[in-house]
């Protein structure tokens, strides 16, 4: 299940079947990413806000979520290939300049799009993964791990959530523990009795919803995070042509205070990347699933974001 009330196309690029949205508008396009275990569904509140105010929309599933398959090769899965797949997707819709907005893992996938086709990027929006430098050395995601333990998720993310040692964890328990403002300190042991759904972030209706978006592939889609040593190599060959990375596009970045795996702490870098100036960065009092716990408030950032954007390329 991707967005309802909006037709849901199939378009065939590099060999991967996606699924995605094109919801035609007069005004300039915003390409929308969305992360992990997720589906276009997690934009249900933001379209609508944009649509209205004029902004034509392209959502994209990305690989194994939602209708989009779920390929067996790992290189499929990379930032890269997602980046470069998601333009390609837009080319043939003969769309050529689009503003980009991720969150979660599609943050990272909207930084490389506005890395590796700058002249095609209007504008970048990051929400709860701030804005970073393309990985210089090869680490693996252990090494990662322990230099930051808030993302030693990831190496649990990475082995899949119905490997041999959790046959008994079911994918609504798993969900229950993620979908919550503050984030499960027991998201590792499955086996523990699940909270209640946290439905002062997302109704029942809502989460069963998601629920039967993932059902089929959640486990397939663990190489999001296995590929991390491929998204090495990858970004190392971006920088021996780009070694300065500087980002001279005005972006916006919406952080959650209260996000567990990505807190304040870790946004204080990334202004670094950019010329002065160019960095919009807000935090509000939420967690990871910013777009739905704060659904006004991030709307009408992005919305004056925009418009101050669209004013300054007059």
């Amino acid at each position: 299940m991707s967005l309802i009330g909006y037709k849901t196309q199939f378009q065939e690029i590099s060999g991967i079947k996606y699924a995605y949205h094109l919801i035609e508008n007069t005004g300039p396009t915003i390409l929308l990413l969305h992360g992990y275990p997720d589906t276009s569904y997690s934009f249900r509140h933001l379209v609508p806000v944009l649509v209205k105010h004029g902004y034509q929309i392209v959502t994209v599933d990305n690989a194994g979520f939602g209708l989009t398959v779920a390929p067996s090769e790992m290189h499929c899965f990379t930032l890269k290939t997602a980046a470069d797949n998601a333009v390609l997707l837009l080319n043939s819709l003969r769309i050529r300049q689009f503003y980009v907005l991720g969150h979660d893992w599609g943050s990272k996938i909207a930084q490389n799009v506005l890395w590796r086709y700058p002249k095609q990027v209007l504008g970048c929006i990051c929400v709860s993964v701030p804005f970073q430098s393309p990985m210089r050395e090869q680490k693996t995601l252990e090494q990662v791990a322990k230099d930051v333990p808030s993302l030693g998720y990831q190496l649990f993310l990475a082995s899949g959530i119905g490997s041999k040692d959790r046959t008994d964890a079911s994918l609504d328990n798993y969900l229950k523990m993620v979908l919550t403002k503050g984030g499960s300190k027991k998201l590792f042991d499955l086996k523990t009795k699940p909270p209640p759904i946290d439905e002062t972030l997302v109704s029942r209706q809502e989460f069963d919803i998601c629920v039967k978006a993932l059902e089929k592939t959640l486990d397939q889609t663990r190489f999001w995070y296995a590929s991390h040593e491929h998204n090495c190599i990858n970004d190392m060959e971006f920088l021996k042509q780009h070694p300065k990375l500087h980002i001279k596009h005005h972006c916006l970045f919406i952080g959650g205070s209260n996000d567990p795996a990505l807190p304040p702490s870790m946004w204080q870098r990334q202004h670094r990347l950019f010329e002065e100036g160019k960095l919009q960065q807000v935090s509000l009092p939420a967690g990871h699933w910013i777009l739905w716990e704060k659904p006004q408030e991030c709307a009408q950032l992005i919305l004056e974001y925009l418009s101050i954007s669209n004013k300054a390329k007059l």
